[in-house]
């Protein structure tokens, strides 16, 4: 049978893997992307979502679902007419609220919120406990107890292994 002190390191490993993957998985389901890249689908003569946030210097690409051609514009940017499948990018270099629409179809409107480096996007989750938390603060508070249970499983691999002699001195 393992002492105590052999399966302390292996606890400690275990806890952190563990910790690792509940960061992955509660990441992924919160909807939080690292990915410098959002999308929007022209469908049923509607952009889908209709409003996006990224960070200066992220992309937004725009792919078109249905059987006619559309486009995404403001004036300062245009995706061209995209027809059926096609997709285009275009990288925002500024911040600032950028309203744009369908030229063929001017009732199809959108919405890109581009927020400098120093202010991320502001994702909510409504339907969260909490009224609609930020998904940056319940990332940070996850890898804040990311943090700590690394932290407590590094002290943990580094305790050497107290033996006790159950000799008797003689």
């Amino acid at each position: 049978m393992p002492t105590l002190a052999a399966a302390s390191p292996r606890r400690a490993v275990r806890l952190a893997i563990a910790g690792a993957g509940l960061l992955t998985l509660s990441v992924l389901a919160s909807g939080v992307v690292s990915a410098a890249d959002r999308s929007i689908e022209m469908r049923d003569f509607a952009f889908s979502p209709g409003s996006v946030e990224i960070r200066v210097g992220d992309s937004v690409t725009w792919t078109n679902r249905d059987s006619v051609e559309h486009n995404a514009t403001d004036g300062s940017f245009d995706t061209g007419l995209l027809g059926q499948g096609e997709s285009a990018s275009i990288r925002f270099d500024a911040p600032g609220t950028f309203a744009f629409l369908c030229e063929p179809h001017p009732s199809m409107t959108g919405t890109v919120v581009v927020r400098s480096t120093a202010a991320p996007p502001t994702d909510t989750v409504a339907d969260a406990p909490g009224g609609g938390q930020s998904t940056d603060l319940r990332l940070t508070i996850l890898v804040a107890g990311l943090g700590i249970g690394t932290l407590a499983a590094t002290r943990q691999l580094q305790r050497r292994p107290h033996v006790e002699d159950d000799r008797t001195s003689g």
